[in-house]
């Protein structure tokens, strides 16, 4: 891999980082952590929270920000399923979405 290859990759971890960290700071305790009494419910087919995408990244897991940001994407759809019953939270997870 080049050294401008490089200063890329490491440029955009540094931008998935930033994205995990503001959403770790304002999210809601399921979204940390997936509860795993639910992770078995046919509802949840893809069930994943932040913590494991700190894993991915902390890995170098994704190779693509298309998969960071998809990951991201379940998370708050997931997030938007589980808290259905409160408009406001959904409300809000959708625009993220």
């Amino acid at each position: 891999m080049n050294e401008s290859k490089e200063m890329e990759q490491c440029q955009l971890k540094k931008r998935q980082r930033t994205v995990l960290k503001r959403l770790q700071d304002r999210a809601l305790p399921y979204v940390k952590e997936f509860p795993k009494e639910l992770e078995l419910s046919p509802f949840y087919q893809h069930p994943t929270d932040l913590k494991t995408i700190e894993i991915k990244l902390e890995e170098n897991t994704y190779s693509t920000n298309v998969e960071f940001l998809n990951d991201i994407k379940l998370v708050l759809s997931n997030c938007s399923k589980l808290y259905s019953s409160n408009n406001a939270l959904v409300t809000n997870v959708e625009k993220l979405t």
